[in-house]
């Protein structure tokens, strides 16, 4: 039996708390219509909000132990610029008015992007292919 390296636990120590992250965003807010049409607005930005940054940290801890510097900066990067964007949204729907069906849409594509382990495993499947 092969015993995994420190790199391979750091992965998946980040990648399963973020699956668990994405499913409760998944099944709780999103697929729960009972549940999602009986809450506030300004409570769906907060959990999504909170999902977000559960996955931001998350993920920066493990990648700090698995990837290159120059790596982080552009998980950070993306990560900033996109939740800045998220939260000028919300404002804007919460004190405003509410956001256009496009708008919508642009916001939970990225409210996607940022929960589900896909710009994890980017990061990694990217760092494993520049190290070749």
């Amino acid at each position: 039996m092969n015993i995994p390296n420190r790199k391979t636990i750091y992965f998946f120590a980040g990648l399963l708390p973020i699956i668990v992250v994405y499913v409760f965003y998944k099944v709780y807010l999103l697929d729960f219509i009972d549940y999602y049409l009986g809450v506030s607005r300004l409570t769906k930005h907060i959990y999504v909000f909170i999902c977000i940054l559960a996955v931001y940290g998350i993920g920066t801890f493990c990648l700090q132990k698995y990837t290159v510097p120059w790596m982080m900066l552009i998980w950070h990067f993306l990560h900033v610029l996109t939740i800045s964007f998220l939260v000028i949204l919300g404002l804007y729907d919460r004190y405003l008015q509410p956001l256009s069906f496009q708008l919508k849409d642009i916001a939970i594509t990225l409210n996607e992007l940022l929960i589900s382990p896909t710009l994890y495993v980017s990061v990694v499947i990217l760092n494993l292919g520049l190290k070749k």
